[in-house]
């Protein structure tokens, strides 16, 4: 199978996932992986009423049963036989991709990997404010990982403060940000 072949199943594959995709789910992720193996299609299902965007198991097994089906009902040209299905949830600490998904989780914690002013790759837990013209606004968040790394001071030795306040806000270019996650404090 040349490239171009692959890559036009692929699509095909991908325009079938959406084509199942009940109201109210997205796709937040579609790959392809190969091994000796065969194929995997994964998707990742994005349920948007979710706080969280995650859907239930029976969502997922739903989904995947749809997806099968149609696959075998309408195969793209050059799909492989000996393909699998993996359908999940984008995952507790899913990457968020742009200002809209910061705004959309905007009531949780994330972990975002920026660029300072010296060109250093920094790690901090913030909780999104905003964006205004290219420009994100960040509350450092009381959060373990900061304190782990001496970014905020505890209450008391190993304790986070209860209120977040007096915590810096900072302001990161769009430009400067190398990727966001939704970040779990356990």
């Amino acid at each position: 199978m040349n490239e171009s072949e692959t890559t036009t199943w692929e699509a095909g594959a991908k325009v079938l996932a959406l084509q199942c995709l009940a109201e109210g789910f997205a796709l937040a992720n579609f790959s392809v992986s190969y091994s000796a193996g065969g194929v995997r299609i994964h998707v990742s299902l994005d349920k948007l009423s979710d706080r969280y965007g995650s859907p239930t198991v029976e969502e997922c097994g739903e989904f995947s049963r749809r997806f099968a089906d149609l696959l075998e009902a309408r195969p793209p040209a050059g799909l492989p036989d000996d393909y699998s299905i993996e359908v999940s949830s984008p995952g507790a600490e899913r990457r968020l991709a742009n200002v809209s998904e910061y705004e959309r989780f905007k009531a949780l914690p994330m972990k975002v990997m920026y660029r300072d002013e010296k060109q250093k790759k920094v790690s901090r837990v913030f909780n999104y404010l905003g964006s205004e013209q290219g420009v994100t606004r960040w509350q450092l968040a009381q959060a373990k990982f900061n304190l782990r790394q001496g970014t905020i001071k505890p209450a008391r030795p190993g304790k986070l403060a209860k209120k977040e306040h007096n915590l810096p806000v900072v302001e990161i270019s769009e430009a400067d940000i190398l990727h966001v996650n939704l970040y779990v404090d356990i």
